[in-house]
Parts: structure tokens; sequence; C-alpha cells
């Protein structure tokens, strides 16, 4: 599908560096770089960043709050990460793991219930591992505020390319841990990679990139007036684009 995609398009969009590196070396094509714009709106976003800023200047001790969403379980999505993640997160004080998933997945009389995976969930949050939330999909403003919770996301990904989650997390302020496949590290300088070893994760790489974005100084990601000027810019730079092509 992308080799007559790629090749048919008069011209080419895409979100990072490492993605316009690729097309060049797959397709030998020439590929326009644009930033993914916001996906929270903007009221939201200024509350739920404005909210984080409040609470990192509290001398208050808070827990801090780790959260990997494994949704419906669809193919890139790897449960493999929960018991190392699950042994980082006991390691670290005043943190706990959160693991999200859609109910479908735990409920017997689904067709999407996974048998063993519901066991090793229902079994770690009676362990103490994580507190297991099931629950139908979000709305838009159930996940703005899931994501505006979390101290750091932890993205599952086995493969990809680039994610909106991502950005609407970061919309939100929260901190990012992403694996190092496609191009999610490219998205936004402040997400922090791990990498998969085959099947396995890199515990190690886990660990460093959980405790390096717990440790950051800042709200990472931009606030709601630079992602009003960033949602300015892509769209003049598509009207040139398209302009350039009408020229033409």
């Amino acid at each position: 599908m992308l080799d007559i995609l790629i090749a048919s398009a008069d011209q080419l969009i895409t979100l990072t560096d490492g993605a316009t590196a690729e097309i060049a070396a797959q397709w030998h094509r020439a590929a326009h770089v644009l930033p993914h714009p916001h996906v929270v709106d903007f009221a939201t976003m200024d509350r739920l960043r404005r909210r984080r800023e409040v609470l990192a200047v509290s001398s208050q001790r808070r827990t801090r709050h780790i959260g990997v969403h494994l949704k419906g379980l669809r193919a890139n999505i790897s449960p493999a990460i929960l018991e190392p993640l699950a042994r980082i997160v006991a390691g670290i004080p005043d943190t706990e793991l959160q693991v999200h998933i859609h109910r479908q997945v735990l409920d017997p009389s689904n067709r999407e219930y996974k048998a063993d995976l519901a066991g090793q969930l229902l079994e770690g949050e009676k362990q103490g591992k994580w507190n297991l939330e099931a629950h139908e999909y979000f709305s838009e403003q159930e996940l703005f505020e899931y994501l505006g919770s979390l101290n750091v996301n932890v993205l599952p990904y086995r493969f990809g390319t680039h994610s909106g989650w991502l950005e609407a997390a970061l919309d939100t302020g929260a901190a990012i841990v992403a694996p190092d496949c496609g191009q999610y590290v490219g998205q936004q300088a402040s997400v922090a990679p791990y990498r998969w070893d085959d099947d396995r994760v890199d515990e190690y790489s886990l660990e460093e990139a959980v405790k390096h974005q717990l440790a950051l100084s800042s709200v990472p990601g931009m606030d709601a007036e630079e992602r009003k000027r960033q949602r300015m810019a892509v769209a003049e730079a598509h009207e040139r684009i398209y302009l350039d092509l009408l020229a033409r």
C-alpha cells in the first residue's frame, strides 16, 4: 500500500525527521516534516497543565502515578511490559503502577476475552503489583482526565510509527516513556526511550527511562499558547504546500 501511495503522491508530509529519512531510504522521495498538532482542546490542556504546576510546588508529599494502558490489546500492544515495570515501580519510593484495560478483555462472556492475561492481571492486583482498572472505552474527556492524572505514561508498543495518544498525553503534561521502535521518540524531545529484545523488555533501559521522567524539573510538552502557535504554523505550511502544487 505504501509503495502505491508514496509513488503516486505529488508531495509527501510526515511527522518526524526519522520518518522522512525512512521514506528517502526506501522510496527515494523527499517529504516535508510537519509536527503532530495538539490533541487536547486548549481549555482542558491549560487546566490540566496548571494543576500539575500547582502540585509541583506543593510541599505535600504525594504518590506519583506510573500508567500503562493496554486498551483492547491490539496487535502492537504487549502485556510483557507489566512484570518488569512492576518490579521497577516497586523499587521507587512514593510511586504506584496503574494498569488500565478495556473491560471486554477480562469478560469471560466476551469473544475478546483473554483468559491467561485476565488471570495475570487479577493475580498481580491481588499481590499488590499494580492497581487494575477495567472499563469501557474512555470518552474524550475521560481520556484527557486519565492522562492528566499520570506522572509518567508508559507506551507498551512492540511496533508502530507515530502516536496520537503520545501527543494527547504530552498535552496534559504527562511525561512519556516510549519504545525505541518506529518514530515515537522523534515526536518530542522530552520522550524517554526503552528497548525491546525480541519479545522481552530490556528492563535496564525501561528503568532508566522511568526514573529520568520522574526526575523532570518541569512539565513536559508545549503549553496551550505554544500549541496554538504550532497549530497556526502547521496550517500555514500545509497551505504553502497546496498552493505550490496548484501553481504547477
